[in-house]
């Protein structure tokens, strides 16, 4: 689990259908890592103005989810998934990407800084999310 012990998600997350029309948004990017036809993970991300208000930043992508399944850990799904979500990112023009991580959690955010990220601060409270959560950043390679 990616959240603290006794974390509510958000109401709007419970959401099913708005979520799948911003998944399926034009300027949403979203891949799926499948074995033997079983979806063992998913990667996504979208200009990060359309985060939450984030602003005009038209050379950043935010990567909104990365998750995979705990039975596919240290299977290679994650990181294949984090590079197909950076070339993307490049082949739409992206010079940047950003990312919020949960402050306590150790193991992604180990696997990020493994995979070129770095954090630009401390950890922050995100009343949003309910929760702490630290900015990661990279570069998008050309």
């Amino acid at each position: 689990m990616f959240a603290p012990e006794g974390w509510e998600p958000p109401a709007e997350l419970g959401d099913v259908e708005a979520l799948r029309r911003r998944i399926t948004g034009p300027d949403v990017w979203c891949a799926v890592a499948e074995v033997d036809g079983e979806v063992v993970g998913h990667c996504s991300f979208l200009p990060a103005s359309l985060w939450r208000g984030g602003g005009a930043d038209p050379g950043l992508a935010h990567l909104w989810q990365l998750f995979v399944r705990p039975s596919h850990w240290g299977s290679g799904a994650a990181p294949e998934l984090l590079d197909a979500a950076v070339q993307a990112a490049a082949e739409r023009g992206y010079d940047r990407m950003r990312l919020f991580a949960a402050a306590g959690q150790a193991r992604a955010r180990r696997f990020y800084e493994r995979e070129g990220w770095t954090a630009p601060g401390p950890p922050r409270p995100d009343p949003a999310f309910g929760m702490e959560t630290v900015e990661y950043r990279r570069t998008v390679p050309r």
